[in-house]
């Protein structure tokens, strides 16, 4: 069978990939009153130095063009600042008046790898700054789930949202022993955040070997959030709520993931490949 058959009416979004081959971590705002109200922020990749925060604007969420952004709306950090080797997991949030766009900065330190998270500022979501302040968050050995390991010591894949006036981080950190968990820590401003603790951890057997990569978002009177497990094997997509007024206290949904790859010996391998590269620290992911 034809691979279009299999798609259908599906088609890749056309967007300026940078130096990258692709384009991940799509994060896609709806701007009211704007003649392009389709904001669609992502990052091209791999290599990793391609991976800079970059936006794509369009009238019907179809067809969209850069040609509303000055891409990399922010770039890399000077050698041996603490985001000189790429800004990825992109999240960004409106609210205050104010927008927000947090990001996962990475260094290598003796071959160490070292991830950060920061935000850029904008008053138009096109424009943007980086926080003078930045880091806003950095791993610390005294919390057991960010201790890291003797190749990687990480906070990342930041996911923010405004609830309450208060700001609430989901956030992926690597303990001693390599698993990766998510936590959450709390701002008034956005800028200024104290953790928490965790609130998600490795719980069925299809993630047993770490939760990562959190996207909270509100509906209703319930916060989703989506998160990716590893079972030494493949990833698989979870889903998690919260009460708005309780965000901190995460249900899991089910037992069994909402979405999961295909079992094939060839994407078995190369997970199982790239797992490897991320927890010696290579830069590869």
């Amino acid at each position: 069978m034809k691979i279009i058959e299999l798609l259908g009416n599906i088609q890749a979004l056309k967007l300026n990939c940078g130096n990258g081959l692709g384009s991940v971590h799509p994060h896609a705002v709806y701007v009211e009153n704007e003649k392009k109200p389709f904001y669609l922020y992502y990052t091209p990749y791999p290599p990793d130095p391609a991976e800079l925060p970059f936006l794509a604007c369009s009238s019907n969420g179809i067809r969209f063009t850069d040609e509303c952004a000055c891409n990399p709306l922010i770039k890399r950090g000077k050698n041996n600042e603490w985001d000189c080797h790429h800004l990825a997991d992109i999240d960004v949030l409106f609210a205050k008046n104010q927008w927000y766009m947090y990001y996962a900065g990475a260094k290598f330190v003796k071959g160490k790898k070292i991830v950060s998270i920061g935000v850029a500022l904008s008053k138009d979501g096109k424009k943007w700054k980086k926080y003078a302040k930045n880091p806003i968050m950095v791993a610390e050995s005294k919390y057991w789930w960010e201790y890291g390991t003797d190749n990687i010591k990480a906070v990342a894949t930041p996911t923010v949202i405004y609830v309450n006036n208060t700001f609430f981080m989901y956030y992926e950190a690597i303990g001693k022993d390599g698993i990766s968990r998510i936590a959450i820590a709390e701002s008034k401003d956005g800028l200024r955040f104290v953790k928490k603790g965790i609130v998600l951890e490795p719980h069925f057997d299809w993630d047993r070997y770490g939760v990562n990569h959190p996207f909270a978002a509100i509906h209703n009177d319930k916060i989703i959030l989506l998160y990716i497990g590893f079972d030494g094997r493949c990833y698989s997509l979870g889903l998690a709520l919260a009460e708005v007024d309780d965000p901190s206290n995460i249900i899991y949904v089910s037992e069994t993931p909402i979405l999961t790859n295909r079992h094939n010996i060839f994407c078995n391998k190369l997970y199982r490949y790239i797992s490897k590269l991320r927890l010696l620290g290579t830069g590869f992911v």
